[in-house]
């Protein structure tokens, strides 16, 4: 039953996890707008346990996220919560974080190309190697499938636009080199104007560590609004390691604040490759390896990211970082495991009709309908339960 995949998620708050060490994060994409996937998504980690859903910073795609959230509240109560006994467990509301950067970074932008320049004969690699199926492509035809004339040696179709995260694979293995990446970065008067709204628990601010003027540009813009959220977090590669302090003392001023938000670094170890496989996670643990070491490091708490997969609690046993970080983030590999399952034929429509029902206000109480649930919600539990366990409080 899906409540009882959901029952070992009780337990402390998602800001008492970083403290533990048990912090695990949701990606679903800085660039990834697909609102009804991100519904499901956010539905399915938070009946998981998930601590924080990280999103696009898109008011479309936050609405979906809170909708996805709520409705796994709402089971997770009608379910669970019929007894007044205090030691029945709680669902954690998860945290929910918008994703913006300071400067040109791979996570910001999308595959762009013309599909009537593709060979009717190409074998398109660019569909195979999606891990999102953003790029749908067909032989145009006549309205009925048929091919006349100069049409039949042309394709049509291309990137789907809210599915693309700009992981890059498709411009490299284009045998025409067709492909190109349009960058882009989110206008800060729009972030500023998202964050008013009340809606957002957290930032995540994507950097390369390139352009310092950039990011204290950036502070200067949107320090006030961070300052009210509850946690700030800050994704950087390995490059922009040498950049961590200076970051730090163009935020102390909005950290450091009475109230002020938690600070995060994310170390993205090898981005957006988690769903490739076992050696992707490697890059994540030896970053975190190397910021472990090093003892003047500004405070904030450590999370991985960039290539964590379900062989990342192992790899960070045996790179002996497990415990002395404040938690993991999965992204492409916590989409790619439920992908299969929410696209299954009858899936999206009893999704859709899931959360038809709870937006009208009625009551759902038959479990035998929400069978469909129990597998995502398994997979998704199981990604997460390595990292669930409480260790011993960390001091950043």
């Amino acid at each position: 039953m899906v409540a009882d995949s959901a029952a070992a998620v009780a337990g402390v708050s998602p800001l008492e996890a970083l403290k533990q060490g048990s912090w695990v994060k949701l990606i679903c994409g800085a660039s990834f707008e697909d609102a009804i996937e991100v519904r499901s998504l956010a539905l399915i980690y938070t009946l998981a346990g998930v601590d924080c859903i990280d999103c696009a910073c898109d008011s479309a795609i936050v609405t979906a996220v809170e909708e996805g959230i709520s409705a796994a509240l709402r089971l997770f109560a009608a379910f669970l919560r019929t007894s007044q006994d205090p030691k029945t467990p709680k669902l954690r509301r998860p945290l929910v974080m918008v994703s913006l950067n300071d400067d040109q970074d791979p996570h910001f932008r999308k595959a762009v190309f013309d599909a009537e320049l593709c060979p009717s004969d190409c074998p398109r690699p660019c569909e195979t190697i999606c891990p999102a199926a953003a790029i749908d492509l067909k032989l145009a035809g006549n309205g009925d499938g048929l091919q006349t004339g100069p049409e039949k040696t042309k394709l049509e179709g291309g990137v789907i636009e809210e599915r693309c995260y700009g992981c890059g694979r498709c411009i490299n293995v284009c045998p025409l080199g067709l492909i190109e990446a349009r960058n882009y970065v989110r206008p800060p008067e729009a972030v500023a104007a998202l964050l008013r709204e009340g809606r957002v628990d957290a930032v995540e601010v994507h950097t390369q560590g390139r352009d310092p003027a950039a990011f204290r540009q950036l502070w200067k813009k949107l320090g006030p609004a961070f300052q009210q959220l509850k946690l700030v977090a800050v994704s950087l590669p390995e490059p922009a390691l040498p950049q961590m302090q200076p970051m730090y003392d163009v935020m102390a001023p909005w950290l450091l604040q009475q109230g002020g938000p938690v600070l995060v670094w994310q170390l993205d170890g090898r981005p957006m490759s988690g769903d490739i496989g076992a050696g992707a996670t490697r890059a994540a643990c030896r970053l975190a390896e190397k910021v472990l070491q090093d003892e003047t490091r500004p405070p904030g708490f450590l999370q991985l990211a960039g290539g964590t997969n379900g062989h990342t609690a192992t790899s960070m046993q045996r790179a002996g970082v497990f415990g002395k970080v404040a938690g993991v983030a999965f992204g492409g590999y916590a989409r790619k495991i439920l992908h299969p399952l929410l696209s299954e034929a009858e899936t999206p429509r009893k999704l859709e009709n899931l959360f038809l029902q709870l937006r009208s206000g009625r009551k759902v109480l038959d479990l035998d309908t929400l069978h469909f649930l129990e597998q995502p919600v398994d997979e998704a539990t199981a990604l997460l339960e390595p990292f669930r366990t409480p260790r011993e409080n960390l001091h950043f």
